[in-house]
């Protein structure tokens, strides 16, 4: 499953407004603490989330790594 790390880099090549630095700025957060949350998405909060999710045109579900259910 995608996380936040992977809709933003997958958005990445379509436009420049999805790097580290505009993502950081759109949470008004630093560089450094906005890739804690790639690598850990589990660390932002609700509001958050969603100001992510609308910024790159996704779910708020798509940002996350929910598992699987395999029958």
């Amino acid at each position: 499953m995608p996380g936040l790390k992977e809709v933003r880099t997958s958005k990445a090549a379509e436009a420049k407004q999805f790097t580290v630095k505009a993502m950081a700025d759109v949470l008004g957060v630093s560089e450094p603490t906005y890739r804690k949350f790639e690598a850990d998405p589990d660390r932002l909060t609700l509001a958050q989330a969603k100001t992510l999710a609308k910024h790159l045109g996704c779910r708020v579900e798509d940002l996350f790594y929910l598992p699987v259910n395999v029958s």
